[in-house]
């Protein structure tokens, strides 16, 4: 899992919730890497949604080009 960084601002942050209980989760300081839920007491950890999207769409695209015969080009 691709962690939090420096630059990720906590406005670019819509909402959280917890993936137990569905609760809002309090995220007043995105400098932690862990954060608790007030509700069920789940502790989970804090990642950067864009960095993992592009980590995952990396591997998607590796994994359709090695599934299209030979010839065919990928354009980004």
């Amino acid at each position: 899992m691709v962690e939090l960084n420096e630059k990720t601002k906590l406005e670019d942050t819509i909402s959280l919730r917890c993936k137990y209980c569905g609760a809002p989760l309090n995220c007043k300081d995105n400098s932690k890497e862990m954060i608790q839920c007030e509700s069920c007491g789940t502790t989970q950890k804090m990642i950067d949604a864009r960095a993992f999207l592009s980590q995952l769409m990396g591997q998607v695209y590796s994994w359709v080009s090695s599934a299209i015969p030979l010839g065919f080009d990928l354009a980004r």
